[in-house]
């Protein structure tokens, strides 16, 4: 009596993988509330960008030329900073988790279904290593 019950407990290298996949997420979100703060000051300035993708290179371009007033001109600057700041965060992320999953089984099998890419994949991947045990198990 007043034991408590046995509990998995990962191991140290697929705990450490999830770890860098939450963290990517979390990066991934703060990322898309800049945009969305970019989108907000345009609409409050009633500027329509009509581009596909406003932070491509042909969107940053027309951002940098649309007709902002002073404050709005420094935070549309302000935010594409950060979000260039946050650009190299997930790509720094990015690059150890692609390494740690590279012979992963379930991480190169689920990016064979249709339109699930290697963001997903990485989503996916730790979940299945928590099936398996191990992100380098093969069964």
């Amino acid at each position: 009596m007043g034991r408590l019950p046995e509990a998995y407990v990962a191991p140290p290298a697929v705990r450490e993988l999830r770890e860098l996949v939450r963290y990517r997420a979390k990066l991934v979100a703060w990322r898309s509330g800049l945009k969305a703060s970019v989108h907000a000051v345009l609409a409050k300035q009633g500027v329509h960008i009509a581009v596909s993708d406003l932070f491509g290179v042909g969107g940053r371009e027309l951002l940098a030329r649309a007709p902002l007033d002073g404050a709005y001109r420094g935070r549309v600057s302000s935010l594409c900073r950060l979000i260039e700041a946050v650009d190299f965060e997930i790509d720094a992320v990015a690059g150890p988790i692609r390494a740690r999953l590279a012979g992963h089984r379930g991480y190169t099998t689920i990016q064979a279904i249709p339109g699930v890419g290697p963001c997903w994949g990485r989503c996916s991947s730790p979940r299945l290593a928590r099936s398996t045990g191990s992100p380098d198990r093969r069964s």
